[in-house]
């Protein structure tokens, strides 16, 4: 998993055989350290070829010049971001239709976080960190899609789902609340903002500040122009 994620968070596919070693085994001898490295990769391309009999997993993961590469291999989470860049200068380009499909495809392939722990690899963290924020925020505008057809049930699942990832996300609370008023359900909208109320106060907001949060929260349904674009 922790080499496997450091594959995944570079953004060329590729990683140096030197980085693995420094990243992994930092306090080992260079020799020392080739030899794990060797005994790793070695390990790994075990588990591939069980998973992906009768496949030979010399094919997908490869050592070229000093570079550990996956190759012949399409990595979800890079096609993720390409997916969600291309939908967010569609929706720029007023082409609504088309971004939603081009969102429905990235948003297919979100399977959440993709490094289980802290393993030294800072790409991989920082990549990592940008998936979850664009995926948070293409949220949004995904949802605004799906409301603006009248689909505010699948926008308003979207928006749940990432709040599951950053409960405390005013944009996404936001939204989701008016989806709520927009569907006459101000119970919803209350559930919603009691659940925000508590995710604050779990992150250790004062209690005045929470409160000044809530009151700029709309009594009532907005009549226009609450699904415009940022």
């Amino acid at each position: 998993r922790q080499l496997m994620s450091m594959l995944v968070g570079s953004s060329s596919g590729k990683v140096s055989q030197e980085e693995v070693q420094v990243s992994l085994w930092a306090d080992s001898s260079s020799t020392r350290a080739r030899s794990s490295f060797d005994s790793l990769l070695s390990r790994v391309r075990r588990t591939l070829d069980v998973a992906l009999a009768p496949f030979d997993s010399k094919k997908y993961l490869v050592v070229k010049r000093g570079y550990l590469c996956l190759e012949h291999s399409r990595i979800d989470a890079h096609e993720f971001r390409r997916l969600v860049r291309k939908g967010s200068q569609q929706v720029a380009s007023r082409e609504l239709w088309p971004a939603e499909i081009t969102f429905s495809s990235a948003f297919s392939l979100w399977r959440g976080t993709f490094v289980p722990g802290d393993f030294g690899c800072d790409e991989a963290i920082v990549f990592q960190d940008e998936l979850e924020q664009l995926y948070l925020d293409t949220s949004q505008t995904f949802a605004r899609l799906l409301a603006q057809n009248n689909r505010y049930l699948e926008a308003a699942k979207l928006l749940r789902d990432a709040l599951r990832y950053e409960p405390t996300n005013d944009g996404v609370v936001r939204l989701l609340y008016s989806l709520c008023l927009a569907q006459d359900s101000p119970g919803q909208a209350g559930q919603v903002l009691k659940q925000y109320r508590e995710a604050l106060s779990r992150e250790n907001f004062p209690k005045e500040e929470i409160l000044e949060v809530l009151e700029g929260f709309p009594k009532e349904k907005a009549e226009q122009d609450w699904l415009v674009y940022d």
